[in-house]
C-alpha cells in the first residue's frame, strides 16, 4: 500500500483531535452533512438570471411537487432552494424548498463563515402581474380584491435523533415583497430560528407546520405588472465542538404550499386532496436487489399491502378516488389497483385519510420474474377528486431489479459515525435466497474534516446467533478526500469474490462493512427515508449492538458475475458511430459525435473509484467541460435511446 504524502502527519493530528472529543466511550451518533450530495452531482448554477421577460398571471401556486431537485424556472428566478421530500416532517403535501447554508451545487456557501450572521440562500418568485386580471374579465386590482400571499414553513431541526450543530437562534427566514416604484425589496415578515417542539398544530390547521397568511393592501409599492417575492434565510456557521473546522449544513428551512391569489379569506382553507409523502418500494425490506435474488423466491419478496399517504386540505368532507398502476419499461401495464371512491374527512379534524383503500393490497402481484441481469419497474399512485389543485395527485417510485441490494433510497440525510477512540466496527446484514457470489461493496462515505486520506478494512462476516459471527473476509481499503466535488458512492471491488454459499453463511446471511483504526473517524451516509436499523450493527466496546437510529447506512452489496473493471460503468449495446475526442484532453473540454437519430443523451464522467464527477445531458456534436478535474485516467459513459457507449479518456 503506497500512502499519500500527509498521510502520517493526518494520522496523527486526527488521533490528537480524537482523545478531546466528548464521546470518548464510543458510541454511534448522527450529525449534519457537509454539503448536499445530491446537488453537487446535477450542480446547476445559483442565480443565474432566469427572470421572464413575461409576468404571470394570478393565481401563483406551488408546492414543489416537481420531479426535479430544483425550483421550477416557469415560477422562481433562482436555484439556490432544494426541492425535496426527504428533509421535512409531515410535509403540507408531498415535497418541500429547503433553504440551508449549501449553495446551488451542493456546497457550503463561500461567502459564509463561522460566527458570522449573513444570508445564504435565496427562492425568488417570477414577476407576477398584480396591475390587472384577465380573461372573461379584464380589469385592474384593487386592494379590495383581498389579494393574500400564504405559505407554510418549519424549521429542520425535528429530529429527535439529532441535536447538533443546528445554528444559532439568531438565524433567521425572512420574506420580502419587490416595489417597483422604489426599485428595492421590502422586509414584509421574517422570524427567527425556534424549536419545532413548538409548533402547535391546533394553531396551523393540523400541520407540522407553520402557516403565514399576508395581505397585500399597499396598491402604489406593489400592484405593478412586475410585482416579486422572495424567501431568503440568514445562516451564522459555528465551530462545532466534536469537530474541529468542520462546517455543517446548519440552520435549514422548509417552505410548502405557496399560494398567491384573489378573493382570499384570511383564514381559508384550500380545495384539494393530495398526497403527502413518496410512493414506495413493493419489496417487503430493499428499495433495490438483484433481480437474480427476486427470481429465486419473489413470494417472501413481496410486500402485502403498501401505505399511502393522503390529505384533505379542505374544511369539508370531499370523495377521493385512489387507485395505482405497475408498468414495466416498456410501459406496458402489469397490474393495477382501483380503491374506489370514498369521502375524506378535513385533514386539521381527522389527519390523514385512513381507509382500507389507502392501504392496497400488493400481494398477490409479484413482479415478473427472468434470467436476465436486471429489471426495471414503474409504480403510479394516482389520486382523483375535482378540486382545484391538481399537480400533487401523483407520486411514482421506479423498482430496479440490478445487481445489488439497497435498503437506502440513494439519498443520505446525515452523516453515520463511531465516535471512538479505539478501533471500532460497523456493518449491515444481507441474506440470500440462492448461493451466489459477493464480487464489490458501494459505500456512501462522509467527509468530516482534515484527512486527506483514511485506511480502513472492508470485512464480510458470517452469521452465528443473528449477529456477526466469524469474519471471513478482510481487505484494506484506502479512501481519498473527495476534491472533484462528485459525491456519490464509491465502490470497492473484492480482490477476489467471496461465494456466499450455505456451508460458510448458514441460512445465507452475511455482514458487510469497515473496520476504522484510532487513526482515522469514520463517517458514512445515512438515509431516513426506511427504517433498517434492526440490520446495522455496530461494535465498538467489543460487543456487537443493534443501531438505535431509525433509517438506513448506506452500505451496499453488489452480486453475481464479475462486474466490468470501469468502476460504476456498464458496457451494453456499444454503437460504434458514437465518437469521444480528444484523448488525451489537454483544453478542458471533450466532444462528443452522436448520431443525429440519437436525440438528447446523458453523458456521465467516473474517476477511478467510481465517483461521478461530470454529468450533462447533451445534444449531437456537443462540447462537456471537463476542467478542473485533476489529472489522471476516467470513464465516460454516453447513454442514448439507442443504448450506451463507455470508454476511458485521459485529462493531461
Amino acid at each position: 500500500m503506497i500512502y499519500g504524502k500527509n498521510f502520517f502527519l493526518t494520522a496523527i493530528l486526527s488521533f490528537l483531535f480524537a482523545v478531546c472529543f466528548e464521546n470518548a466511550t464510543g458510541q454511534e451518533a448522527l450529525r449534519r452533512m457537509t454539503d448536499n450530495p445530491v446537488l453537487k452531482k446535477e450542480s446547476r448554477d445559483g442565480f443565474c438570471n432566469m427572470k421572464s421577460s413575461t409576468s404571470l398571471t394570478l393565481p401563483f401556486f406551488d408546492d414543489f411537487t416537481v420531479d426535479d431537485i430544483y425550483p421550477d424556472n416557469n415560477k422562481w428566478t433562482d436555484n439556490d432552494a432544494y426541492v425535496n421530500n426527504d428533509f421535512a416532517k409531515s410535509p403540507v403535501s408531498y415535497g418541500v424548498a429547503t433553504l440551508d447554508a449549501v449553495n446551488s451545487k451542493g456546497n457550503i456557501h463561500s461567502h459564509l463563515y463561522p460566527n458570522i450572521r449573513a444570508v445564504s440562500d435565496y427562492l425568488t418568485s417570477q414577476p407576477v402581474r398584480l396591475d390587472s386580471i384577465f380573461g372573461s374579465e379584464n380589469r385592474k386590482l384593487h386592494a379590495s380584491d383581498s389579494i393574500y400571499l400564504s405559505f407554510f414553513f418549519q424549521p429542520n431541526n425535528w429530529d429527535e435523533n439529532f441535536v447538533h450543530d443546528e445554528g444559532v437562534p439568531g438565524d433567521s427566514l425572512v420574506l420580502e415583497f419587490y416595489s417597483s416604484s422604489e426599485d428595492t425589496w421590502l422586509n414584509v415578515w421574517s422570524t427567527p430560528r425556534f424549536p419545532f417542539d413548538s409548533i402547535k398544530p391546533s394553531e396551523n390547521k393540523g400541520q407540522s407546520f407553520v402557516e403565514v397568511i399576508i395581505p397585500i393592501v399597499d396598491e402604489e409599492k406593489f400592484y405593478h405588472k412586475d410585482f416579486q417575492f422572495r424567501f431568503k434565510n440568514y445562516v451564522t456557521l459555528t465551530n462545532s465542538s466534536y469537530y474541529p473546522g468542520w462546517q455543517v449544513n446548519c440552520s435549514q428551512w422548509n417552505i410548502d404550499y405557496v399560494y398567491l391569489d384573489k378573493d382570499r379569506r384570511m383564514n381559508g382553507f384550500y380545495k384539494d386532496i393530495c398526497f403527502v409523502n413518496e410512493a414506495h418500494s413493493f419489496l417487503a425490506d430493499y428499495y433495490a436487489m438483484p433481480y437474480k435474488q427476486y427470481s429465486a423466491n419473489p413470494i417472501e419478496e413481496m410486500l402485502e399491502y403498501d401505505t399511502v399517504t393522503i390529505s384533505n386540505l379542505d374544511n369539508v368532507n370531499n370523495n377521493v378516488g385512489y387507485s395505482y398502476v405497475v408498468r414495466n419499461a416498456a410501459g406496458t401495464a402489469l397490474t393495477s389497483y382501483q380503491g374506489g371512491s370514498s369521502v375524506i374527512a378535513p385533514f386539521y379534524t381527522s389527519g390523514y385519510y385512513s381507509n382500507a383503500s389507502v392501504t392496497p393490497p400488493v400481494f398477490p402481484f409479484i413482479f415478473p420474474v427472468g434470467t436476465s441481469d436486471s429489471a426495471d419497474f414503474n409504480i403510479t399512485h394516482i389520486i382523483t377528486s375535482d378540486l382545484d389543485f391538481r399537480q400533487n395527485d401523483t407520486v411514482k417510485f421506479n423498482q430496479k431489479f440490478h445487481n445489488y441490494y439497497a435498503y437506502d433510497d440513494g439519498t443520505p440525510e446525515y452523516t453515520y459515525t463511531l465516535e471512538s477512540t479505539s478501533a471500532a466496527k460497523v456493518c449491515v446484514r444481507y441474506m440470500l435466497n440462492v448461493e451466489d457470489s459477493l464480487q464489490a461493496v458501494k459505500i456512501f462515505f462522509n467527509d468530516i474534516y482534515g484527512s486527506d486520506e483514511a485506511t480502513y478494512t472492508l470485512c464480510v462476516w458470517n452469521e452465528s446467533n443473528m449477529l456477526p459471527g466469524t469474519l471471513m473476509y478482510e481487505q484494506e481499503v484506502t479512501i481519498e478526500k473527495d476534491t472533484l466535488n462528485a459525491r456519490d458512492f464509491i465502490m470497492l471491488r473484492l480482490d477476489k469474490p467471496l461465494y456466499i454459499d450455505k456451508v460458510n453463511f448458514p441460512f445465507l446471511a452475511f455482514y458487510v462493512g469497515l473496520e476504522k483504526t484510532p487513526y482515522f473517524n469514520l463517517a458514512l451516509g445515512f438515509d431516513v427515508s426506511r427504517d433498517a436499523s434492526s440490520n446495522i450493527y455496530y461494535n465498538v466496546l467489543g460487543t456487537w449492538t443493534r443501531s438505535s437510529y431509525p433509517g438506513a447506512l448506506m452500505i451496499r452489496p453488489l452480486m453475481g458475475k464479475t462486474i466490468p473493471q470501469q468502476s460504476g460503468i456498464t458496457s451494453t449495446d456499444i454503437n460504434p458511430n458514437i465518437e469521444i475526442y480528444p484523448n488525451p484532453v489537454s483544453n478542458g473540454r471533450i466532444f462528443v459525435n452522436i448520431p443525429e437519430d440519437c436525440g438528447e443523451c446523458k453523458i456521465v464522467i467516473y474517476d477511478k473509484l467510481g465517483r461521478q464527477c461530470r454529468y450533462a445531458r447533451i445534444m449531437p456534436s456537443s462540447a462537456v467541460d471537463v476542467s478542473g478535474l485533476p489529472s489522471g485516467l476516467y470513464f465516460v459513459s454516453v447513454d442514448t435511446r439507442k443504448g450506451f457507449v463507455t470508454g476511458k479518456i485521459i485529462i493531461e
